[in-house]
């Protein structure tokens, strides 16, 4: 991958509007660096990517198959946003325990499934063991 993220997104861009003109707005970025952008794009995977007419432009069969693909991270990036502005708003975290394996059955198992329900959001690890390995651990 020789391009950088900033490549991608100006071709991701254009290809949804189909016009450099309304994507060099969206971007707010001039038409000429989005051409530019979009010519070592094209450049650097051999072929071209757009044809180009007077209503715009129109993906070529190989810039269909990239499509696909930047379509695809960008939409993982932006799920990857969603998930983390999700876990910062509800507080998502991590809780390990560690505990041994008695208190564990007898105290923590009752008390863990209430938590579980009121706390989906947060992932649990429990680390049944010794007293003294639990302590020894702490601080991992």
């Amino acid at each position: 991958m020789n391009q950088n993220l900033s490549s991608y997104r100006i071709f991701y861009t254009v290809a949804n509007t189909g016009n450099i003109s309304k994507a060099a707005k969206e971007l707010y970025i001039s038409q000429p660096a989005i051409s530019k952008s979009i010519q070592k794009l094209e450049e650097s995977v051999g072929c071209k990517l757009f044809s180009r007419s007077s209503r715009g432009v129109v993906l070529t069969d190989e810039g269909k198959l990239l499509y696909e693909h930047v379509s695809e991270a960008f939409e993982t990036l932006t799920m990857g946003e969603e998930k983390l502005k999700r876990s910062i708003e509800l507080g998502v975290g991590h809780l390990k325990i560690g505990v041994s394996s008695t208190l564990c059955k007898y105290l923590l198992l009752p008390y863990l499934k209430e938590f579980i329900r009121q706390n989906p959001h947060i992932s649990i690890s429990i680390s049944c063991q010794s007293t003294n390995d639990t302590l020894k651990t702490a601080g991992r």
